[in-house]
């Protein structure tokens, strides 16, 4: 009797465990179908960053906020500048760092859109249903902002070397065909075309174009006569050659160089051939305009041969002006065939000096800190203004004479300045050391000692 019972026992056992197993595996595939349903209707968006942004409790510039972290891989509180301009509640443009911002809500989540630098892409404007009111530029699917052709330009530029465009310390445009512009950005040049109705850049810099792109774009020959017809990058030269340059430093007497009144100097520019021409003696240095400083009119640009991407020093003899004041003389090529050329912007090379007579003071310096053997801090006051110094150290005892080229350094309008300096290895465990300021040329100089401790 009791084993019967206890075999009913152990039979409704086993039905009940089965019973719970078959509910518990129902209850699954039902789930599976559900979200089998829910992707057929909603297929995710391929570059949509997923990003747990709708609890109720974030506020919504939190939530963009937090979108716009997950899309560039960065945390929340690593931007300094974000700001919510506009917001429908569920399209969104604002302000992020230097440049701006356009998110949208999908599926109660807002999600980054478009940004940055560069003018949104419209698709993806039309895409995500954005009113026209918050991103007009995006009118019709390739409208460019409302912006002018050199500020958009400027624009392209930025984003290409990665700038922000008030970084630019020179940029200008000299022709534009309105599909295609040329012009100079800071010591180089620069290419750009319009694509699609958007200014992009092409190429630029300080070496010669590749004329691959050049041809591929459809540059006229006028606005880039050193490439050759057809997009070759190799050299044709002689007959249909071209003949251009481009600077690549001032080897001495920089930009606002001080010299006395009457002062004799040799000026040197190093520049680089970047046309399809080799340069022999029969190419000349002209002088182009501005002061001369009593240099030639014109004088062999060199005495050997300078081929294609070779560079050449060149220099020219000349005299600062008897009075005080500041002068510009402009430098430009000849070519055999007595046509000028310049630089690849354009321009010309040049040398731009600061004749003064008056300045008395003495130039000191004074010791602020000391690492030892590792670097010295000092304040300089009374230096000439503009004036170039180098800084060099020695022994103790030889007032910096003869020392160690350690850098060089510009004073500035006010001719005060506060700096720190590396300590020559060859110096170290010295308890005493000589350090040195003198300009190559004015001639001022200053010098002082310093414990090593």
């Amino acid at each position: 009797m009791n084993t019967k019972k206890q075999i009913e026992k152990n039979l409704f056992i086993f039905l009940l465990i089965a019973l719970l197993l078959l509910g518990i595996a129902g209850c699954q595939s039902l789930k599976a179908r559900k979200v089998a349903a829910k992707d057929a209707v909603n297929p995710p968006e391929a570059d949509m960053v997923e990003v747990n942004n709708a609890d109720p409790s974030i506020s919504e510039e939190d939530a963009i906020k937090a979108a716009l972290a997950a899309h560039f891989g960065m945390e929340e509180n690593a931007f300094y500048h974000f700001e919510v301009k506009e917001n429908t509640g569920s399209h969104a443009r604002g302000g992020v760092d230097n440049g701006y911002f356009l998110a949208a809500k999908v599926d109660g989540q807002w999600v980054f859109v478009a940004g940055g630098h560069s003018a949104p892409n419209c698709n993806d404007v039309a895409r995500y249903g954005f009113p026209t009111s918050m991103v007009p530029e995006c009118e019709s699917p390739t409208a460019s902002p409302e912006l002018s052709d050199e500020d958009a330009i400027r624009t392209a530029l930025a984003v290409h070397f990665e700038m922000d465009e008030s970084e630019f310390y020179h940029f200008e445009v000299n022709e534009n065909t309105g599909m295609y512009a040329k012009g100079g950005v800071d010591n180089g040049y620069f290419l750009s075309a319009k694509v699609d109705g958007q200014w992009i850049f092409v190429d630029g810099g300080h070496g010669a174009p590749d004329c691959v792109k050049v041809a591929q774009y459809g540059f006229p020959a006028s606005m880039v006569p050193w490439c050759p017809t057809g997009g070759s990058n190799m050299p044709d030269c002689p007959g249909v050659g071209t003949t251009v340059a481009t600077f690549i430093e001032d080897v001495n007497y920089p930009d606002g160089s001080i010299l006395e009144p009457g002062q004799i100097f040799l000026k040197t520019w190093r520049i680089q051939n970047v046309g399809t021409c080799t340069w022999n003696p029969d190419y000349d240095l002209v002088f182009f305009g501005g002061d001369a400083m009593s240099g030639p009119g014109f004088q062999p640009l060199t005495d050997v041969h300078v081929a294609p991407g070779e560079t050449k020093d060149i220099s020219v003899w000349l005299t600062a002006p008897e009075t005080p004041g500041t002068y510009r003389g402009n430098w430009k090529f000849r070519d055999p065939n007595g046509e000028i050329f310049g630089l690849t912007t354009g321009n010309s090379i040049w040398i731009e000096i600061k004749v003064q007579s008056d300045y008395s003071n003495y130039p000191t310096i004074e010791i602020l800190d000391v690492t030892k053997d590792g670097a010295v801090t000092i304040k300089g006051e009374n230096f000439p203004p503009r004036d170039k110094f180098n800084v060099v150290m020695n022994y103790y005892g030889t007032l910096g004479i003869n020392g160690t080229y350690v850098t060089s350094i510009n004073t500035g309008d006010g001719g005060k300045f506060t700096d720190t300096y590396s300590i020559p290895a060859f110096l170290e465990g010295q308890s005493y050391i000589a350090i040195r300021l003198e300009s190559p040329f004015s001639g001022f100089y200053a010098y002082n000692w310093f414990y090593n401790s």
